[in-house]
């Protein structure tokens, strides 16, 4: 009917150290879904939307996150200097559902992560990638802002139709 906005929940899967990342893209989320009147964007992820306890109805913690990605349309990953266990997971999780992905890679990092297994160990996932998504590679928080809005936006007005606020009207 209208007036009703259409959920769009949003999955951010990352590894312990982006936690300045993630909190950006949270921001960047909320200022995405503004301009999109005819949306309700919801961010999803374990920091926020997992209680901290047991899960009797399954096996391991993970698979209870896993059901929080399964009701997202959208996974957002953001990278920096390790690939955890946990995110390859998510990251294979929602690539077997389907999920659209977006891909954010810290590129400047310092020799020292640059040295580290852990380091070689994302650098060969991030590799793997170019066949099957068009990852976004940033330097500076600023670059990666701009990244996660402009990538969103971009995705949600072709998927959902351009944003109300800034379609143009035709010459009469």
């Amino acid at each position: 009917s209208p007036g009703e906005k259409k959920l769009v929940r949003i999955f951010i899967g990352h590894s312990n150290d982006v936690d300045n990342e993630r909190k950006e893209c949270i921001l960047q989320i909320g200022k995405v879904n503004k301009s999109h009147k005819n949306l309700f964007l919801e961010y999803v992820n374990w920091h926020d939307d997992v209680v901290h306890s047991n899960f009797p109805n399954y096996k391991r913690i993970q698979d209870a996150i896993n059901s929080k990605l399964k009701s997202c349309q959208v996974a957002i990953f953001i990278f920096k200097s390790r690939l955890g266990q946990y995110t390859l997971e998510e990251f294979e999780f929602a690539t077997n559902k389907k999920k659209r992905i977006f891909v954010f890679n810290k590129k400047r990092i310092t020799a020292a992560n640059r040295s580290k297994s852990s380091y070689k160990k994302l650098e060969r996932f991030i590799n793997r990638l170019n066949d099957v998504v068009l990852y976004e590679p940033f330097n500076t928080m600023a670059d990666f802002k701009h990244s996660v809005y402009t990538n969103l936006n971009l995705y949600l007005s072709e998927k959902y139709g351009p944003r109300p606020n800034s379609a143009r009207r035709l010459p009469k």
